[in-house]
């Protein structure tokens, strides 16, 4: 396992030379060890070390409009072919199998408050690695920005009024 800490606790863990510090737990994990043999990746990517790479990260993200988003929460897993985001499944098809970050396209959620899930592509199916506790609170999320885009499609009466005006 990979963990991500702070300087500080990177300073205090080197300055215990003889050994005698001992430490359970420091910092978040960042990757874990994929025990599926032959893989191209040794590690996969820790749902809760996301939020500190996900800066860094250039590579292995697929952006998911919210109908596969939400799929892919409530069923943990789907078939490449069955994603619906323009681009989409070309993209995934394009990545080499491993991990990846899936991330919500929304307005409401961008930088530093992106709504992602981490998984795994192989080689026909998307698989999720978030626990089913995880899964159902972003669930709400992902409704949120349902919402947010369906209120943006629909013109407001006042909207109206001023493309008229702006027409005349």
């Amino acid at each position: 396992k990979i963990y991500f800490v702070s300087d500080a606790v990177k300073q205090m863990l080197a300055a215990d030379g003889k050994g005698q510090l001992h430490t359970v737990h420091a910092g978040v994990k960042t990757f874990e060890k994929n025990s599926t043999k032959g893989d191209i990746f040794d590690f996969r990517l820790r749902q809760e070390g996301v939020p500190f790479l996900l800066p860094y990260m250039t590579k292995r993200i697929l952006r998911l409009d919210a109908v596969d988003f939400k799929r892919l929460i409530e069923k943990h897993a789907m078939i490449m072919d069955d994603l619906k985001t323009p681009g989409a499944k070309e993209e995934i098809k394009a990545m080499a199998g491993g991990c990846v970050l899936f991330v919500l396209n929304s307005t409401l959620y961008q930088g530093i408050n992106s709504v992602f899930l981490s998984g795994w592509r192989g080689s026909m199916q998307l698989t999720l690695f978030v626990s089913k506790f995880e899964a159902q609170a972003l669930a709400s999320k992902v409704t949120e920005s349902q919402e947010d885009s369906a209120e943006n499609m629909v013109p407001k009466i006042g909207d109206e009024a001023a493309s008229v005006e702006a027409k005349n």
